[in-house]
């Protein structure tokens, strides 16, 4: 009897071929699903509803979130996905607000300024409350981003 050797290219493909057909559950959550869940996000995990100024209440509409970092590690804001009323501008964003951020569920810590505002840092967990889908839990739907509002304090 002859062994014969498999291929790194032909075990890659039968590896490929036995996870597809592993995935193949029922989609109408009779038969459990194997492989990668989808996740859709329908809003961030961080919603800013309004920033307002400290002393007359009178809203302000566009801020601008810096020194961004995401469970104490600093993270680039052009990358962030899920960004709603955002625009990068160098390594910060411009919030039009109404505005929201990140898609991760995590500490998220941000400078906030505005012009003729002092600038503040804001500490606030992104997270999501409402969590659904088919009765497989899969593909799942998050919504509920977590909302806060923001008090700058005029620039003296």
């Amino acid at each position: 009897m002859t062994r014969r050797r498999i291929s790194s290219s032909q075990s890659a493909a039968l590896i490929l071929a036995v996870l597809g057909m592993a995935s193949c559950g029922g989609g109408d959550g009779t038969q459990p699903l194997v492989g990668p869940c989808v996740i859709n996000y329908l809003e961030p995990s961080l919603i800013i509803s309004s920033v307002q100024n400290s002393v007359s209440a009178a809203p302000v509409p566009i801020v601008s979130l810096s020194d961004i970092t995401v469970d104490e590690q600093p993270f680039y804001a052009s990358l962030l996905p899920g960004n709603f009323n955002v625009r990068p501008v160098g390594n910060a964003l411009e919030c039009t607000v109404p505005c929201g951020f990140s898609v991760q569920e995590a500490a998220l810590s941000f400078t906030v300024s505005a012009p003729g505002y002092a600038a503040r840092t804001v500490a606030a967990n992104g997270a999501y409350s409402v969590r659904g889908g088919n009765e497989a839990g899969c593909p799942l739907e998050v919504s509920g981003g977590n909302r806060i509002a923001i008090s700058l304090t005029p620039s003296p």
